[in-house]
């Protein structure tokens, strides 16, 4: 990597870094996705180098295109315990129908919200 490269890297991350930021925690809603994905994004253009040929460009859409990733690596996540947790609540037995209702109130609200399932049985 030249000089040239990492002055002007830094210059822009002077210049856009914080904007990128709020730009993309705006996105993400979420300040560690927001971090980590501009961090992320400046340390990739570093490393690249030369290769990259518009870097302010490259940087912004490299920002996303990261926060998009963890945000669907989570949300799979999120799903896929979800999912568990429906499952073994439908072979629990219940003593009653009227024991099962709250589960399935439950098991609704977590296919619509993710984790409120996780929470509701982790108080219990």
């Amino acid at each position: 990597m030249t000089l040239r490269i990492r002055s002007e890297v830094e210059r822009l991350y002077r210049e856009q870094g914080q904007k990128l930021w709020w730009a993309v925690l705006a996105y993400a809603g979420d300040r560690e996705v927001a971090s980590d994905a501009v961090a992320e994004a400046f340390a990739q253009v570093l490393r690249r180098g030369a290769a990259v040929r518009s870097p302010d460009k490259w940087v912004w859409r490299a920002a996303f295109k990261i926060a998009a990733g963890e945000l669907k690596r989570r949300s799979q996540a999120v799903a896929s315990r979800v999912e568990k947790i429906v499952e073994s609540l439908r072979t629990k037995q219940f003593g009653t129908a009227h024991d099962a209702e709250p589960w399935r109130a439950a098991i609704v609200t977590a296919r619509t919200r993710g984790l409120c399932l996780i929470s509701r049985i982790n108080r219990s």
